[in-house]
């Protein structure tokens, strides 16, 4: 899942494990894919995970959840890196 994802309540209770990218733009593949891996094994060697969610009234602009920056930025001001 990325960071605008919109998660149901019947998509969570389907789920054995969720894994969500950290960075936007999705630049954590790897590690994103090997955290999947490994809750993978996890439940192949018969854990059972606990899931645990939440739904918060939050609402961000893309353009201020890019992760590249140290700072949120407007691609279109001038003097952004």
């Amino acid at each position: 899942m990325d960071l605008h994802v919109n998660t149901s309540a019947r998509m969570f209770d389907a789920a054995d494990a969720l894994v969500c990218y950290r960075t936007h733009p999705h630049i954590d593949t790897a590690a994103t894919g090997a955290a999947a891996a490994g809750l993978l094994a996890r439940l192949l060697d018969g854990e059972r995970l606990r899931l645990a969610w939440r739904r918060v009234p939050f609402l961000t602009p893309i353009n201020a959840g890019c992760t590249i920056w140290a700072r949120p930025v407007c691609p279109r001001r001038s003097g952004n890196p």
